[in-house]
């Protein structure tokens, strides 16, 4: 059997025949996907089936739900202007996204009062800027029996601690309800251990 996809890169919407990615196991996050890097989705990728999408988008703080936001956002490149940290930049599919490798995020909500179209809001439902999760890779010093505390130091909520590790130097550990997910600690390590992850 053969299906037709029907999709338009501007709106990032596809047609009522979407649900042949199921059966292709092809369809993870392909709209998020196809909405931020519309040139990775080929055609040979969906006929074949092959087609894995990365992980998902770092939205700036206060982003309303993924589709809302892609539906909503006008990428217009208010929020990126507005940000003093210069953190926001636009991905290819033209959507702003979080680059922590660039600053750490305070929270200042300039990004939410500068969109005008609401796809960032300061709603009553979503007051936390964003729901994230906290990862040290092995690529952290202190497997290598190095000890290191940049990233204790630069963590203000505290949310980052060392642990002892029996026969080796302390490990840092983490306290992920202390934790803001403002990315403070991504850009000072030395060997880029540190991943934050949107949830």
């Amino acid at each position: 059997m053969t299906y037709i996809i029907v999709v338009s890169r501007k709106q990032g919407l596809f047609s009522e025949n979407m649900a042949c990615l199921f059966c292709l196991g092809a369809m993870g996050n392909v709209e998020t996907e196809l909405q931020n890097n519309p040139e990775k989705l080929s055609r040979a990728a969906l006929i074949r089936g092959g087609f894995k999408p990365g992980p998902k988008a770092f939205r700036p703080p206060w982003a309303r739900y993924e589709q809302f936001f892609t539906d909503t956002c006008e990428r217009d490149g208010h929020c990126i202007q507005a940000c003093p940290e210069k953190i926001i930049i636009k991905s290819s599919g033209g959507f702003p996204v979080i680059d922590f490798g660039l600053g750490e995020c305070t929270f200042c909500k300039r990004c939410v009062k500068a969109c005008p179209s609401q796809a960032l809001s300061l709603d009553a439902d979503e007051q936390k800027p964003w729901q994230v999760s906290i990862e040290i890779t092995e690529k952290c010093l202190s497997g290598k029996k190095i000890e290191c505390r940049i990233c204790i130091d630069q963590c203000e909520p505290g949310a980052l601690f060392m642990k002892p590790a029996p026969g080796g130097p302390v490990t840092p550990e983490i306290i992920p309800e202390q934790c803001t997910g403002c990315g403070a600690c991504v850009r000072p390590c030395p060997v880029k251990a540190i991943k934050v992850h949107q949830r």
